[in-house]
């Protein structure tokens, strides 16, 4: 049995139509800029019910994306993808392993999963 950690888990909902963009800005201008590479390790389209009243049932499409990382999240990273959340590029996203949230010479890794 391997003693390796799991990787950190970046999980991320958008709008399929503009998943283009949208992972194209997250790699480019976020990940990348960060040190961070990825693995996308799963892709589905999602047929999500919005809150109504009966008889009426609307819902959207949502694409969620699962992304491995090779290093845990820094918390500068998680502003940016609330950046996008609040302009409206992803719907919303999720961090499951490590977070590392050092700051001035401190070092301190957090793991949400234990």
């Amino acid at each position: 049995m391997s003693d390796s950690k799991p990787p950190t888990l970046l999980i991320l909902s958008l709008n399929p139509s503009q998943e283009g963009g949208a992972f194209y800005y997250l790699d480019e201008e976020i990940l990348s800029p960060a040190g961070s590479s990825y693995t996308v390790i799963d892709r589905q389209v999602n047929l999500v019910p919005i809150e109504g009243y009966a008889p009426f049932n609307v819902s959207h499409k949502e694409l969620r994306l699962v992304l491995a990382l090779d290093k845990p999240i820094s918390s500068e990273v998680i502003d940016e993808l609330a950046g996008l959340v609040g302009s409206a590029t992803i719907f919303g996203f999720a961090v499951k392993g490590e977070i590392d949230l050092s700051s001035k010479g401190d070092v301190y890794v957090m793991n949400n999963l234990n």
